[in-house]
């Protein structure tokens, strides 16, 4: 049984959540797959950094928003 059809990029790693979806580090994303084999995922509107050492990347998409700890600081604004 083939779940997903990976056709391009570099694939690393997997997991599971505890609802059967499959969770892939790849080159150029996270991709996410529900059990049957649907990639889920949603557009990405806007990034910004942010944290008391603005180390954190938030990343709003259709539907929810994402923070991301990095190694590294965003530049100052003013």
């Amino acid at each position: 049984m083939l779940a997903a059809d990976f056709v391009k990029g570099n694939y690393d790693r997997l997991r599971l959540d505890e609802v059967g979806r499959i969770w892939i580090s790849a080159t150029e994303a996270v991709h996410c797959y529900e059990p049957e084999g649907t990639l889920i995922g949603e557009p990405v509107s806007n990034v910004c950094f942010g944290g008391p050492k603005r180390d954190r990347l938030f990343i709003t998409a259709t539907t929810s928003v994402y923070a991301v700890m990095l190694g590294v600081s965003g530049a100052k604004t003013f």
